[in-house]
C-alpha cells in the first residue's frame, strides 16, 4: 500500500497556540514533551511519521525549536514524557485529521482519557452528549513485547469499561523509534 498518496504535515508548533480548547501552557508542554522523545530517538524536524490506522497515510513532523540541554532537563523521565508525546500526536490528529474542535481530559478509571467533540456536536449542558471517547499510548521505542499492536488492543480492551455511553471510542497509539502512529476508529 502507498502511504504517502495523503501526506499532511504535522506541524507541533500550533500546539503553542492551544489547541481543542485547551490551554497554550498545557498544550505547550505537550509539544515540548513530544519533539523530546523524537530527539531521543535522533529524529528531527522534518521527520517521516507513518499513521496507520482506518485511513493509512504518511505525514511530516515539524517543529521549529532545538532541543537543548534545558529541554532534556526538564523531560528526563522518558516513561513519563513518552505519554504526554504521545498526546501531542493524537490531539493533533484528531484535531486536523477528523476535525475535532474541543477536548475535554477525564479523570483516571474512565477508561479513556480525552472527550472529543466536532462544534454543533449535542448538548452544551450534557458533555456526554454525543462525542468520542479517546484513549491514547505510547511507546518509546518497540521492543518483541511492547508493540504497538498490543497497545491498541490492549488499549481498545479498555475502552470496554465505558462502552455503556454509548459513544464511538478511538484509540491512538504512537511509537517514537520509527515514528509510527497507529490511529483506530471503532463504532
Amino acid at each position: 500500500m502507498n502511504h504517502s498518496k495523503r501526506s499532511m504535515i504535522i506541524d507541533l508548533q500550533k500546539l503553542e497556540e492551544g489547541i481543542l480548547q485547551l490551554s497554550k501552557g498545557y498544550t505547550s508542554f505537550l509539544m515540548e514533551a513530544c519533539a523530546v522523545c523524537l530527539d531521543h530517538q535522533n529524529h528531527k524536524s522534518g521527520a517521516s511519521i507513518l499513521v496507520d490506522g482506518n485511513d493509512p497515510f504518511e505525514a511530516e513532523l515539524k517543529w521549529a525549536f532545538e532541543v537543548d540541554d534545558e529541554l532534556k532537563n526538564s523531560y528526563g523521565d522518558m516513561q513519563e514524557s513518552t505519554e504526554y508525546g504521545a498526546t501531542a500526536i493524537a490531539l493533533m490528529l484528531a484535531e486536523e485529521k477528523h476535525g475535532f474542535s474541543s477536548a475535554e481530559r477525564m479523570s483516571k478509571g474512565l477508561g479513556f482519557d480525552y472527550f472529543l467533540k466536532k462544534d454543533g456536536d449535542g448538548d452544551e449542558t450534557n458533555i456526554f452528549d454525543a462525542g468520542v471517547r479517546l484513549e491514547i499510548s505510547g511507546i518509546l521505542e518497540e521492543t518483541d513485547n511492547n508493540t504497538v499492536e498490543r497497545r491498541v488492543k490492549s488499549k481498545i480492551d479498555q475502552l470496554i469499561i465505558s462502552d455503556d455511553s454509548n459513544l464511538e471510542g478511538h484509540v491512538c497509539v504512537t511509537e517514537f523509534g520509527r515514528p509510527r502512529t497507529k490511529y483506530i476508529e471503532q463504532q
